[in-house]
């Protein structure tokens, strides 16, 4: 345990070093800068992809729930809901005033509760049906 606390200090510390360094910070992070350029230039299309496949796995995910009753399905139709919805937003937002309409922190709080809501079907779900037992 204590190996894990200096271990953990010595981490920070690099991280320290590292932050200062801005130009080793620059150097490491040049090719995710490449790649994002490049990403850029396939915005809008990305955009209508994610927003339709999020939108085709939350009918499927309600089609089996409609079928099955089963609770963690539900919870991921939700989730895959609540991202179509976010993705329709960001889509909209291109148009309605080019990046201004959809701010960052509402699309975190939609991820965030997307998220919950998966890892609450993959995990809570069984949690709660150990206790039951």
């Amino acid at each position: 345990m204590r190996f894990m606390h200096i271990l953990g200090i010595a981490v920070v510390l690099v991280l320290v070093v590292i932050v200062g360094q801005g130009s080793l910070i620059g150097s490491i992070t040049d090719p995710l800068r490449v790649l994002a350029n490049s990403a850029q230039q396939f915005d809008f299309i990305t955009r209508i992809i994610v927003f339709i496949f999020a939108l085709a796995v939350a009918i499927v995910a309600g089609m089996a729930w409609d079928r099955t009753h089963n609770q963690k399905i539900a919870f991921v139709a939700l989730a895959f809901g609540l991202m179509a919805f976010k993705w329709l937003l960001k889509v909209m937002d291109l148009f309605v005033s080019s990046g201004q309409f959809f701010p960052d922190h509402a699309e975190n709080v939609i991820e965030l509760v997307s998220l919950a809501l998966i890892a609450y079907a993959l995990f809570g779900m069984r949690l709660r049906e150990g206790k039951e037992k």
